[in-house]
């Protein structure tokens, strides 16, 4: 039984398909703990409270790359415990030079250790991750797409497969509450922008599905389906 489990499992490996299926569910889990944690448990920075007043302190990157994972929790807490509130600018996914800003703090009393603190509670690595990044798992489900658009495989079914899962993924999106009690109070966080999840989605395939006519119908029917959802 584990031999023929084991074929089973090499006779899809590599496959575009059955690489399809793994990276939606991936991306399936980070969209629904995005939507269960709305602004990684934060507040919306979009709001009147949310706005970064003139006399905040940058918090600045120590490092250039990719920022993996906030600690919502902890830079809710060093800001607090000062007596003020953290702004983030540079959310999961973010790319961001050494020195440019990852937030703002608006506290009582800012120095160097305060912000080597809250930056440490950045984690800024060389590529992105799935795990907050909701954005990247679209991406690369995207991407799928893109290769079996590519003229060396040219497999418009594959990508028609892709575009259908696509418009589940976000149409199954719930969106962020904001009227959820927030678990860090202290912290703002940009929000979700839906826009952007459907740019990553489609703007690719439709680039390089625009001469195929099954690859064009299939996207501008999802597109009209995801136009009538409640989103």
């Amino acid at each position: 039984i584990a031999i023929l489990r084991w074929i089973g499992h090499l006779s899809g490996l590599g496959s575009l398909e059955a690489t399809a299926e793994r990276v939606q569910q991936t991306a399936r889990d980070a969209l629904r703990l995005r939507c269960d944690t709305p602004f990684l448990g934060g507040r919306a920075l979009d709001t009147p409270e949310g706005q970064i007043p003139p006399s905040a302190h940058m918090v600045a990157a120590p490092r250039s790359g990719y920022v993996q994972h906030v600690d919502s929790a902890k830079l809710s807490g060093l800001a607090g415990k000062n007596g003020g509130v953290f702004y983030l600018v540079a959310p999961p996914g973010a790319w961001v030079a050494a020195g440019e800003a990852l937030g703002f703090a608006a506290v009582a009393s800012f120095g160097e250790a305060l912000e080597r603190d809250m930056a440490a509670h950045v984690t800024i690595g060389d590529v992105r991750t799935f795990a907050q990044d909701a954005e990247f798992g679209v991406a690369v489900l995207a991407e799928v797409a893109v290769r079996a658009l590519s003229p060396g495989i040219n497999d418009p079914r594959t990508a028609e497969d892709v575009i259908a899962r696509l418009s589940r993924l976000l149409g199954e999106m719930t969106g962020e509450d904001r009227a959820a009690e927030p678990r860090a109070p202290a912290i703002f966080v940009p929000p979700l922008e839906m826009e952007a999840l459907v740019r990553a989605a489609f703007d690719a395939i439709g680039r390089d599905g625009a001469a195929m006519v099954e690859v064009a119908g299939t996207l501008q029917a999802a597109l009209a389906r995801l136009a009538g959802a409640r989103d």
